[in-house]
């Protein structure tokens, strides 16, 4: 064993300085180049939603302001020392809300580099996942949220109109001054009579996603019980309204087949989903549904 290492260290001490120095950069350029064939720099495209949880002050429960959206514009560019753009801002596009806070979905194109040993892509060292959370500095803004889509083509999206029957029910519209020994059948004057065929909702690209094509409305009523009887009784209620509605509804494709309202609810029989016109925010129950 020592002999073998007493051959070992006369094999090395033959090399002079400027051999190991060849050595050396041999397996340099020997290292760089595996990386060089595992990790290459390509554009993608990615939408990160900023909503709920992953909102622009990082606590629970806050979503971006209307003035952070007045911040973000196409063309929003981050660049290298190079000058070369490694980020830039491509789309965004919104579900309005009548709040002064939205859940918003923010297109970027991304200068990543690709792993082909992880098959995965990274952007500034972190790993482009979908569901992860990401951080990105773009023209002096933070723009935090999950990754909603990754692809190297600019995304597009895909829409679908259903048919959908509802009925707007007190419990999910009721006014804050309400008897709780009484139940209601119907809602209130102030949300029925607005109501009408034509009303629609618009995303922030002027997308029709909502819109009202047959209105029934018919007299309400209110059920409690009688003090004189002691009873179960019903009576006419002239403050509020039976409402049942007929919409179409544009969904947003969200991954291969699947379709969701606002890119965010399920419309399915039973659900209970929001309405948000101008001035006026309902909330009904799905009654049914069909695919057209």
């Amino acid at each position: 064993m020592q002999l073998k290492k007493n051959k070992i260290l006369k094999w090395l001490k033959s090399f002079d300085k400027i051999d190991i120095i060849g050595i050396v950069f041999f397996f340099l350029i020997l290292f760089s180049s595996a990386l060089f064939l595992l990790r290459r720099s390509e554009y993608v495209y990615i939408t990160i939603r900023v909503t709920k949880e992953d909102s622009l002050h990082n606590q629970w429960w806050v979503q971006p302001s209307n003035w952070y959206l007045k911040n973000l514009t196409d063309g929003l560019e981050d660049k290298d020392l190079m000058g070369k753009v490694n980020a830039r801002l491509e789309n965004m596009y919104f579900y309005p809300r009548n709040e002064s806070v939205q859940d918003i979905f923010i297109v970027l194109k991304l200068e990543a580099t690709y792993n082909k040993r992880s098959n995965q892509y990274s952007y500034k060292g972190l790993p482009l996942l979908m569901g992860s959370y990401q951080k990105i500095e773009l023209g002096g803004n933070s723009i935090r949220g999950m990754v909603q889509d990754l692809s190297l083509d600019p995304p597009v999206r895909k829409m679908k109109s259903f048919r959908v029957k509802v009925e707007l029910e007190a419990e999910n519209n009721r006014s804050a001054f309400t008897n709780a020994n009484i139940e209601y059948r119907g809602i209130d004057n102030f949300l029925a009579d607005p109501i009408k065929v034509g009303l629609v909702s618009y995303d922030s690209e002027k997308e029709e996603i909502v819109k009202v094509i047959d209105v029934k409305k018919s007299p309400s009523y209110k059920i409690f019980i009688s003090p004189l009887t002691n009873k179960l009784v019903s009576a006419y209620d002239p403050d509020r309204q039976k409402v049942e509605m007929e919409m179409i509804v544009k969904q947003a494709e969200v991954f291969d087949g699947t379709y969701l309202y606002r890119e965010d609810l399920v419309i399915a029989l039973g659900e209970v989903i929001p309405l948000y016109f101008d001035s006026l925010t309902l909330n009904a129950t799905v009654t049914g549904i069909e695919e057209l």
